[in-house]
């Protein structure tokens, strides 16, 4: 565990500067966002764009961190670290766990930020911009919902690591082979969850993805 720790803090302290820039970022748009309301005497068609905005933002940092999930392991061949960590004497398990984990902790710090954003604004619209009670109140079908949302983020980071990984085993178009088995793996588990028992087929998802990774790391991706 000792290793694995190590490993987690290493990865969070070479993003350190990409996140803190990303962080001040988002609290400056956030600043920005809360300002708007007062310029606008709380118009009820301006707090809709003001609304608006905020989603617009919450995608945008959605999608850097989708971004990070495919980076995350291209970076350690860009780097010529992935052989580094390969010979580690460590199960592969925790080195795709380490990966995940930085990713939920960076997750967590811009969805604590943008949360935040959104306490603020709504105070200072005096709770025009937005109803606060489905966001504020939780019962056992919201708790489901929050845990079936989360069980498909992992899904979809595990199938990123599961396409980056994939297409290194390959020496040409690596990129190109990543992202056609990303549509495919994503069009899979769209109809899955479609189709059959979403938290079922997600968890079953998860650990296939999962699995695809450990088997990658332990018998294609060779070291030399």
């Amino acid at each position: 565990m000792h290793a694995f720790r190590r490993l987690l803090l290493t990865e969070l302290r070479n993003r350190r500067s990409v996140i803190l820039v990303s962080m001040a970022a988002l609290i400056c748009l956030n600043v920005l966002l809360a300002a708007l309301p007062l310029q606008f005497q709380y118009a009820s068609h301006h707090l809709n764009g003001v609304m608006t905005l905020n989603i617009a933002v919450c995608y945008v940092y959605l999608f850097i961190v989708f971004l990070r999930c495919f980076s995350t392991w291209n970076d350690e061949w860009k780097v010529h670290s992935i052989y580094q960590l390969l010979t580690l004497p460590i199960p592969r398990v925790f080195l795709i766990l380490y990966k995940y984990i930085a990713i939920l902790v960076e997750s967590f710090l811009y969805a604590l930020i943008m949360a935040a954003g959104l306490i603020i604004q709504y105070r200072l619209t005096d709770g025009m911009l937005f109803r606060a009670e489905p966001l504020i109140t939780f019962n056992a079908a919201k708790l489901l919902f929050i845990a079936q949302i989360v069980l498909f983020a992992t899904c979809v980071i595990f199938l990123c690591f599961f396409c980056s990984l994939l297409g290194r085993v390959f020496s040409r178009f690596p990129l190109m082979i990543a992202f056609l088995a990303f549509l495919i793996g994503i069009i899979i588990t769209i109809l899955a969850v479609t189709k059959l028992e979403p938290t079922l087929m997600i968890m079953v998802l998860c650990a296939a993805f999962f699995g695809g990774c450990h088997y990658l790391l332990e018998k294609r991706i060779a070291i030399v």
